[in-house]
């Protein structure tokens, strides 16, 4: 146990630079995106309707996105751990998350590549964010923003906010429909 636990601290200290980098950047997005996702998006639906609040609340994470995907490319600080994960092509032993994310990031892919990578991003717009899908799915980092950057963005944006835009439609209809069956 204590050979584990050297191990570890030491893995830390070697690492504590990236750790607070990533780990800073990453708490502040995601406790911005758990209140954007929760009380305002729910409440957009609910208050404005499922057009109108849903045109609202993916505009605003749209503008939010542009906003921190320039600046994560403008100011060269690997928050997302984009980057971090480019240096793992010059590894000798990858783990299979390593091997898949190494994947992910190839410029050169045959047909059959392109098809599961495009199923990948959806499947991975399910469950993260938007903005980090985007990141990871570029070419390269920190070289400024091409035009497929953006589109690469505006599709993450548009796909996760869609399937976001139904789940939480469908949770304020159902709650709407109990809230009439048992209280009117």
């Amino acid at each position: 146990m204590a050979l584990k636990s050297s191990r570890f601290t030491g893995w830390v200290v070697r690492h504590k630079e990236r750790i607070k980098t990533i780990g800073i950047g990453l708490v502040a997005y995601e406790s911005f995106n758990l209140i954007y996702d929760y009380p305002f998006y729910l409440f957009a639906i609910s208050y404005w309707g499922i057009v109108t609040g849903g045109i609202i609340a993916v505009a605003g994470s749209l503008i939010t996105n542009i906003a921190l995907f320039w600046a994560y490319d403008r100011f060269k600080i690997d928050w997302l751990g984009a980057y971090a994960l480019r240096e793992l092509e010059a590894k000798e032993n990858k783990n299979r998350f390593e091997r898949l994310a190494v994947w992910i990031g190839k410029a050169n892919k045959t047909w059959w590549e392109v098809i599961l990578t495009s199923v990948a991003f959806v499947l991975l717009l399910v469950r993260v964010d938007p903005l980090i899908v985007a990141v990871h799915f570029q070419q390269q980092h920190f070289n400024g923003l091409k035009a497929k950057d953006w589109g690469i963005l505006l599709t993450a944006v548009i796909v996760g906010n869609g399937w976001w835009l139904i789940q939480t439609g469908l949770f304020v209809e159902v709650m709407r429909f109990l809230w009439r069956q048992f209280f009117t």
